[in-house]
């Protein structure tokens, strides 16, 4: 069975006369419900809670992209990326070079990151101006490194709360 692309679009408004005295100043969808939602809350979390959700479209900015594969709530700001994988909720930087690569989600590459042949599993903040994958002995020292010389990083601790103040600036 072939399933559909499908996009969602949310269409909230409305003058609320019926709720007049909770909508004097602000829209129907904002206004409380419970003291901790809004009533729109109700509509986004069936949204997104539905089979049919694959996140917010992944953003590019200044980027060179060749045969690779980018998911969804991804942002790429000025890299270069061929022939690799970048799952979701990953922040690329400027600068940043990927070839061959695989980057699980959540993870954060900081400006003037270069890989080649890596394999970055979740969580994992690469800092700035690091390199890998280019000298197999200085790798073979931090990283696990298969036989067929493929870097891999092994998962993060966790979740890196800068991404979402870098990430915001761009969008």
């Amino acid at each position: 069975m072939i399933t559909p692309n499908i996009l969602a679009l949310v269409l909230a408004g409305g003058e609320g006369s019926r709720l007049h005295p909770l909508t004097q100043h602000r829209s129907k969808p904002s206004v409380p419900f419970g003291g901790r939602y809004r009533i729109v809350d109700f509509v986004l979390s069936n949204l997104v809670n539905s089979n049919n959700y694959q996140g917010p479209s992944p953003r590019f900015f200044h980027a060179e992209i060749d045969n690779s594969i980018i998911s969804s709530g991804s942002l790429v700001k000025g890299a270069r990326i061929r022939n690799s994988i970048i799952r979701s909720e990953v922040l690329v930087e400027e600068d940043v070079e990927l070839d061959e690569c695989i980057v699980m989600d959540y993870s954060v590459l900081r400006k003037g990151v270069r890989l080649k042949q890596v394999i970055v599993d979740r969580y994992n903040t690469v800092e700035a101006g690091e390199c890998i994958g280019y000298d197999t002995q200085a790798d073979h020292q931090r990283f696990a490194v298969t036989d067929s010389g493929i870097v891999v990083l092994a998962r993060g601790e966790g979740i890196d709360s800068r991404a979402d103040d870098v990430k915001f600036r761009y969008l």
